[in-house]
């Protein structure tokens, strides 16, 4: 049967972001776009290969959203960039995804937090990595560039934090 085999989901990282406060850019063709920035953050890995991995996420523009209030849909491009602390290396983060968020984005329009046990916000991201130097990082952390992971979020107007698990198949030999 097609459907015989399940994948499992093994814990990956970590990621806390603060966020700055956002910028309205205005009502556009798909519905109210706002950019948001990351103030500050921190991640660190959970998976036990990657162990020890840890850092900051650089400030900056991270967040470009597009919110249909009627619909309560919120679509996201999200890319943001991680410098582990030793030896320098660089983690690009992105994904982008639709988000089906109504009742979510009143309450966080009001100041509410979403727990990760009431949140919907699920993602996709994908991962790039280098060293400060521009040369390819070691096996370890390139292995990144190909894993397949799914974030869940707990969020407010300040702050995401992301739980990222490795989508892992069953092994055929």
């Amino acid at each position: 049967m097609i459907w015989e085999h399940k994948l499992d989901l093994r814990p990956l990282m970590i990621l806390d972001l603060q966020l700055k406060d956002g910028w309205d850019v205005g009502l556009g063709p798909f519905g109210s776009r706002k950019v948001f920035g990351a103030e500050s953050g921190t991640f660190k890995f959970v998976a036990h290969d990657l162990l020890g991995i840890e850092g900051n996420v650089v400030p900056g523009p991270a967040d470009f959203s597009c919110t249909d209030t009627a619909e309560g849909i919120l679509a996201i491009d999200v890319r943001a960039l991680l410098e582990t602390n030793s030896p320098k290396q660089y983690i690009a983060i992105r994904y982008a995804n639709w988000i089906k968020v109504g009742e979510m984005l009143k309450l966080l329009y009001q100041g509410e937090t979403i727990s990760f046990d009431r949140s919907e916000f699920v993602v996709q991201p994908r991962f790039e990595t280098g060293l400060a130097d521009g040369t390819s990082p070691p096996n370890r952390l390139k292995r990144l560039d190909t894993t397949v992971a799914l974030g869940h979020a707990e969020l407010s107007k300040k702050f995401i934090k992301y739980r990222f698990y490795e989508v892992v198949p069953p092994v055929r030999l």
